[in-house]
């Protein structure tokens, strides 16, 4: 019997989030966003989730390619909607979402967000 269960995953972005960072990179937005609240864990108050790059490609992303998750998550970084912290000696790094920058993004743009920093 499969372990199918149309359920089970549900990969969502919101399209306005997206036309301004991208598709692949509001997915990942969201996952990350669900992973906190389900998994997260707090340092110094910022909710961060605790994962390998193994971790996300096995267990969230198994369609992408690892080399092209670290390129759309350092791009994420890079426009400051994710925090990455690594961890001195684990494998596993930090990873948060700046919920006021995917606000501004929301309701300005990419561009001007970026232009205004």
């Amino acid at each position: 019997m499969s372990d199918f269960n149309a359920n089970s995953y549900k990969y969502s972005f919101h399209p306005r989030l997206a036309a301004s960072i991208g598709v692949e990179e509001a997915i990942i937005v969201d996952r990350l966003l669900r992973l906190i609240d389900r998994d997260g864990e707090k340092i110094d108050g910022v909710p961060f989730v605790r994962r390998t790059i193994s971790d996300l490609h096995r267990d969230e992303f198994p369609f992408w390619r690892a080399d092209f998750m670290r390129r759309r998550l350092a791009r994420l970084e890079e426009i400051g909607v994710i925090t990455v912290v690594t961890v001195e000696n684990e494998r596993a790094k930090l990873y948060t979402v700046d919920f006021r920058r995917v606000l501004a993004i929301f309701d300005f743009g990419l561009r001007e967000v970026l232009n205004h920093d």
